[in-house]
């Protein structure tokens, strides 16, 4: 027997070099023994630098036994620990030669190279783009679904394509371009239920690609009827895993194409697996769940009528010591996506956010606010705001959970998807109607969010500048003044209006929505519109951005909301006299408004009405409000408003006879009106 030390290693490294095929062939045999079930055999190979040597016997022509035995060799490597995984994906030549041989003659070469590759590819940081560097492979590989009479091989070719599908869109789209046929025809006939996951993780990777659903959707599966047939038949699979696989595939098509699930046993499927005692298991079944029921407000209302949110709730409180077997990961896991669910549950629903509450989540919730992986601190984020879209529970259960303390130190989390999900919730909890408003405000929440608001992901900076808005809600008196004057000192003029012009539109509608509350009110609204026209440079500058902004919002028929919002700010400052008159000198902003007057859309209509109303209000010492009603007349926007004042839509309709009762006054209503 040879022992794996310094001098044997050096003579198998000769002899892998050997001008005769059958001594490497030996040499890499004995290697591949010594190897196996010892990590410190294998550190010492890859120290003495055995990697490179196999990878070019790999590739080398010669005996097939010496491909094969140095093939299984680097396999034996994959096996190992994430050093030894490493060591052997860095190297670019033993991906490169492993993939060459996916083209041999002879098919054990080819299957000894697809499942080396394969337990290479369990690696996350494997590089997918190294193996798909020749562009032949994935056409291979779907070949190889075809010609191989072993279902063992088929079943490691579908792990490397799950592998390819889950590393970007577009190798997903290929994928599905070239072996969904033959997934799908192995997932109709093979026998075992390995081989069935494997593909079911294909079509699952490919089924979360929008562009790939339609195929799924409309692909056939021989005797066994559509892709989705089979898919439905599989959630009674004998296997939990074939099971749970099916029923993700089927949720991640129903999120694009709308499935029937009258009689569909896709949601019971889904339920009674949350309930297995596999947590792995269960942990993906309620992560389905989550997906399957969040915009859908009948599906929430029938699990409000089960026991589904109690047993969802409790298992919140699955521990280690319930089970030998579960581990910390397991059970992290578990939680997580629980709280994915609940979060999906109680979206729409107030009948559903009060059975969460009821059933003793938010205690688990606060705690999983602190929870040291960030994704869970993500999805317990996600909880809290679905729940904080209840008045009720604004004002009770979340204030009595103490979750706002925890919530908010997430916003300086270390990772960016829980910053967004705790900002996203925060939105709510900085309502007027909300008792945790005062305790942000004390923390320096402005601030925060104003920090925020200048990060690098558009999500983020939406969900900062939509918290900033959400403060001014309904806000009066010297609270609303100072909170306008601390917002615009924390964010200040130039960063407001770089949001005012993000190339996100969702970003610069909520940046102009909350620009609107900053110039809205009753009380104190002219110092606050003063306050802003020393910050930003003058009436002027201001005027300015709003007329430029409607001109593009109408020339490239922008988001209606964005315009929308544009509108309403125009309108809040039209009630100051010096503004008055900067908008009446832009001809420009005034035919746009008019234009306006006639949009296709209500919204605009109603927002621009506004605008004339507080535009030709005559006030008792106001000289030019008579000039400004003429200007308009001029534009045409009497005749608008008579038409107007027929529209069914009431709101339109009572803005229009407010319009004509303005223009009445100053004796240019239209002759043919009538009351």
């Amino acid at each position: 027997k040879i022992s794996l030390n310094h001098m044997s290693v050096a003579a198998i490294l000769q002899q892998l070099q050997s001008e005769s095929s059958e001594q490497q062939a030996a040499a890499a045999k004995q290697l591949k023994n010594l190897m196996i079930g010892s990590l410190t055999r294998k550190s010492e190979a890859v120290k003495l630098g055995v990697v490179p040597k196999l990878a070019h016997l790999v590739l080398q022509e010669g005996e097939t036994e010496a491909v094969v035995q140095a093939a299984w060799a680097l396999g034996s490597l994959t096996l190992g620990t994430e050093e030894h995984r490493r060591a052997v994906s860095e190297r670019a030549e033993v991906v490169e030669a492993l993939t060459a041989r996916l083209f041999h003659a002879q098919s054990r070469i080819v299957e000894v190279c697809v499942r080396t590759l394969r337990n290479l590819y369990q690696y996350p940081q494997a590089s997918v783009p190294l193996l798909l560097r020749n562009v032949r492979v994935l056409p291979r590989l779907a070949e190889l679904l075809v010609l191989t009479p072993a279902e063992q091989l088929a079943q490691s070719v579908a792990n490397l394509l799950a592998v390819c599908c889950a590393h970007s869109e577009q190798v997903a789209v290929a994928v599905q371009k070239q072996a969904l046929q033959p997934l799908l025809q192995l997932l109709a006939t093979c026998q075992h239920a390995q081989t069935r996951a494997a593909v079911l993780e294909v079509l699952v990777q490919m089924s979360t690609v929008a562009n790939c659903c339609p195929a799924l959707v409309s692909a056939g599966a021989g005797q066994a009827g559509s892709a989705v047939e089979l898919l439905l038949q599989l959630l009674s699979d004998s296997d939990d895993r074939v099971c749970l696989l099916a029923a993700s595939c089927l949720t991640n098509i129903h999120t694009v194409h709308p499935l029937n699930l009258n009689g569909n046993p896709l949601l019971a499927v889904l339920l009674q697996l949350s309930r297995r005692s596999d947590l792995t298991v269960v942990a993906e079944a309620c992560h389905a769940l989550s997906r399957l029921v969040e915009n859908n407000m009948v599906l929430q209302a029938y699990l409000c009528e089960s026991d589904v949110i109690a047993h969802t709730v409790s298992l919140l409180r699955v521990s280690c010591l319930d089970d030998p077997s579960y581990t910390t990961d397991h059970v992290g896991r578990v939680k997580e996506c629980a709280l994915l669910a609940l979060a999906a549950m109680s979206a729409l629903r107030e009948e559903n956010r009060q059975e969460v509450v009821q059933a003793g989540a938010l205690a688990h919730i606060a705690l999983l606010l602190r929870h040291e992986k960030g994704s869970t601190r993500q999805a317990a984020a996600l909880c809290v705001r679905s729940l904080s879209r209840s008045v009720k529970h604004l004002r009770t259960a979340l204030v009595d959970s103490k979750v706002a303390e925890p919530l908010f130190d997430l916003l300086s989390d270390g990772e960016q998807r829980v910053q967004v999900a705790a900002t996203a919730a925060m939105c709510n909890l900085v309502l007027e109607f909300s008792p945790i408003k005062k305790s942000v405000m004390e923390w320096d929440g402005i601030a925060r969010f104003s920090a925020l608001s200048k990060s690098e992901n558009s999500q983020l900076r939406l969900n900062a500048v939509w918290a900033l808005k959400n403060t001014l809600f309904d806000l009066t008196g010297n609270d609303a003044r100072q909170t306008k004057e601390s917002i615009l000192d924390s964010l200040s003029w130039a960063h407001l209006q770089a949001l005012l012009n993000d190339k996100d539109c969702e970003v610069q509608e909520q940046a102009f929505a909350l620009l609107r509350n900053l110039v809205y009110g009753n009380e104190n609204v002219q110092s606050n519109i003063e306050y802003l026209l020393l910050q930003c440079g003058g009436a002027r500058v201001l005027v300015a951005l709003l007329s430029e902004k409607i001109q593009c919002a109408l020339a490239q028929n922008g988001p209606v909301a964005l315009l929308n919002q544009v509108l309403f700010v125009l309108c809040n400052i039209a009630t100051c006299p010096e503004l008055k008159t900067h908008i009446m000198s832009d001809q420009k902003l005034l035919s746009n408004l008019a234009v306006c007057v006639d949009h296709a859309q209500h919204a605009i209509k109603i927002a621009a009405l506004w605008c004339l109303i507080n535009l030709i209000w005559a006030e008792d010492d106001d000289e030019g409000s008579a000039d400004r009603a003429r200007a308009f007349q001029e534009l045409g926007v009497v005749e608008s408003a008579a038409r107007l004042a027929h529209c069914p839509d009431i709101d339109v309709q009572s803005r229009a006879l407010s319009v004509l009762e303005n223009f009445r006054v100053h004796g240019a209503a239209h002759q043919q009106f009538r009351v």
